[in-house]
Formats: structure tokens, sequence, C-alpha cells
């Protein structure tokens, strides 16, 4: 018998209808499998309780020379397709992430935490995979401390809203200011999730944070639209 089809290491996908999309966060790349490749990966997922096509198996291996899949228990992971995420109530919802006092003591955090990130993206060349292994040392180092609440993570995130617009450019995508939110959070011991979603028609990816189903930093409605594909 054949050893199972994993998902490489870095891969993580989602169901958006009967569609899928995969992020490879090795190579920093989008997969969208739609038709016929869409039954075919369904296959693939579902191969070890009811069998594959020879189509499904031929598609199999071309995505295992893409770097998609593997068989090797070392290289890879069970696939698996990322649930979504529940969303219960936004910062902005609550209305409480606007006229919050900025503190000097948070603005040289963020500053500091900025310009770390600065650097550290010119060492790393701005590599996806080398910033989310940074994310989840943070994690674990805000679950180390235990200090957080969803109260504090919230009056936290109310002090880098009000601290942004200090070091933070208008240009900057959801991906830094997510980023930089995480970090922040955890420099403080809170703990929080990275969400990362995409939607199709036309395609569209994005990302934001959250703390037991708490937006901290988007709108609730803007999150629903898109489907999680990886959470840090």
């Amino acid at each position: 018998m054949q050893d199972d089809y994993l998902f490489r290491n870095g891969i993580h996908a989602c169901a958006v209808g009967g569609d899928y999309v995969l992020l490879d966060t090795a190579l920093d790349r989008y997969l969208y499998l739609s038709g016929s490749q869409a039954a075919w990966f369904s296959d693939i997922a579902a191969a070890p309780k009811t069998g594959m096509s020879g189509l499904a198996g031929q598609f199999a291996e071309r995505l295992c020379d893409k770097h998609v899949l593997t068989r090797s228990k070392d290289l890879g992971q069970p696939i698996h397709l990322t649930p979504p995420c529940g969303v219960h109530a936004s910062i902005y919802d609550l209305d409480i992430g606007q006229g919050h006092a900025p503190s000097l003591r948070h603005l040289a955090t963020l500053v500091a935490l900025r310009a770390a990130w600065g650097l550290a993206r010119r060492v790393r060349g701005g590599r996806l995979a080398a910033t989310l292994t940074a994310a989840q040392q943070w994690k674990q180092t805000a679950r180390a401390k235990a200090s957080g609440s969803d109260a504090r993570a919230i009056d936290l995130a109310r002090s880098f809203h009000a601290l942004t617009p200090y070091c933070v450019s208008i240009h900057d995508a959801c991906f830094l200011r997510s980023m930089l939110l995480l970090q922040f959070l955890a420099h403080y011991g809170v703990d929080a999730d990275w969400i990362f979603g995409v939607r199709l028609s036309p395609f569209a990816a994005h990302c934001w944070v959250s703390r037991n189903g708490i937006v901290l930093n988007e709108e609730r409605d803007t999150c629903a639209d898109y489907q999680t594909l990886m959470v840090i």
C-alpha cells in the first residue's frame, strides 16, 4: 500500500464554493483549483478512505512535482482545509476604537517594533515564511507571559490605532498593520490570532488580527467576505 499524499510543509488550503485556494508560504504563492482540478483534489484529500481515480492520481503527482504535495512524512502533514474562523464582533462595531489618548510608552514600543521590522525585512528579504515563523515566536512569548485578557487586548488595540498615524503610512497594507498589531500585543503579553482570508470574483487576499472572535483591526462585515485560509 502506498503512503498517502500529504501537504508539503507550509501549504494551507480552504474551500471556496466548489473550488479550492492554496497558499504556499515557502514560495509565497497562491494556487487556484477549479473545475476538474478541484474534483481531482477532492479525490486526493479523501483518498485515505475512498481511494482516487487514475486522473486524480496523475494530478497528485503533478502537485508533487510542483512541491505542493509530498509522500514524505518528514516533509509534510495531512491534507487539511482551514475551517472558517467565527467573527462575533469588531472593535469598531463595539465603538471602542476611537478617541483613545495615545501613550508615549506605547508609542516608543510601536516605533521600535516598526524599526526592527524594517531591519529584519532587509535581512530576510521580505520572505513570508520567515515572517510567519517570527509571528509564531511572538505568540509563544505572549502565552508565556500569560498577562492577556480580551479587555486588555481591546485596550491595547485602541492604543495601537491611536498611534499608527505617527509611524505607519496610510499606504501600508493590511499585512504590515496586522503584523505590527500582533507583535505589539505580544510585547505586552497578549496572545491573538493572525488570520488570512481569500475571496473570489475578483480574487483578493486580506488579513486581520482577532482574539476570541473579536476582530481588532477590521470591520466585521469585511471579514465575513473572506474565507479563512490560514491562522497563525
